[in-house]
């Protein structure tokens, strides 16, 4: 892995810890897709039934690496979702 991959890795794992903590709106996992795009970071289609998907950096896919996320959604009925997300 060069240093470059490490390095956007790490910022892009940043932005994910930053914009999913605790319960959040579907909003605001937009804003964190929105945050990952500024830095050239975007991910494959994410689907229910899957929990990686390939991610590239300014549009070129990082090879032996994925897009690892689950969502849960709150049982209060509120709308919001908690996530887990990471780059590997």
């Amino acid at each position: 892995m060069t240093k470059e991959l490490k390095k956007v890795k790490r910022m892009g794992n940043e932005i994910i810890a930053i914009h999913t903590r605790g319960y959040i709106t579907y909003g605001e996992l937009q804003n964190m897709y929105t945050e990952l795009e500024k830095v050239g970071i975007t991910t494959g289609a994410l689907h229910n039934d899957n929990k990686t998907c390939e991610w590239y950096y300014n549009g070129i896919e990082m090879e032996d690496s994925l897009y690892y996320y689950s969502m849960y959604k709150s049982e209060t009925g509120s709308g919001r979702i908690e996530i887990t997300a990471y780059l590997s």
